[in-house]
């Protein structure tokens, strides 16, 4: 098994002022770098501020919403938190974990299943959204994509 980080930063990106889901990273996934047995392991670090308006990050990949965070309001909060993109025997058919139970706070949000085709060059994209433009905001404050792979 071989285990690459295809993307990172630890740039922290900050939105604020608006209410337009905005692009806050990205990372290109080559065309069969995972394989039909591969995973995409996600680590996300973020934070937001306290108050009454909501925010959320997602992970999308191919339209596909892969990772989010739900609505955060109150509170100023800072999160690590990773997800996995499993390859079930193929590259078009994927089991996508739900965010670690460090996030949730419990280990029973379910697994979705999701058709994302790996045959060819695929974008994560990391977007930031706030529910009101004024004083809210979240920073994508680090990403890592890791691939893992089993075979030459």
């Amino acid at each position: 098994m071989s285990i690459d980080v295809i993307g990172m930063s630890s740039v922290s990106v900050n939105l604020t002022g608006t209410t337009v889901s905005t692009p806050l990273g990205q990372c290109l996934i080559p065309a069969g770098a995972l394989g039909p047995n591969g995973q995409l392991r996600v680590n996300l670090a973020y934070s937001h501020n306290n108050s009454a308006g909501t925010k959320r990050l997602t992970a999308v990949i191919a339209g596909v919403t892969v990772f989010d965070s739900g609505l955060q309001t109150t509170g100023t909060l800072t999160v690590s938190t990773s997800f996995r993109v499993r390859n079930r025997a193929a590259l078009n058919a994927q089991l996508v974990s739900a965010p670690s139970a460090e996030y949730t706070g419990s280990a029973d949000s379910p697994n979705a299943t999701a058709a994302i085709n790996f045959a060819i060059d695929q974008s994560i994209v990391f977007f930031g959204v706030l529910g009101s433009g004024g004083g809210d905001n979240i920073s994508l404050d680090a990403w890592e994509v890791e691939y893992m792979r089993v075979g030459p």
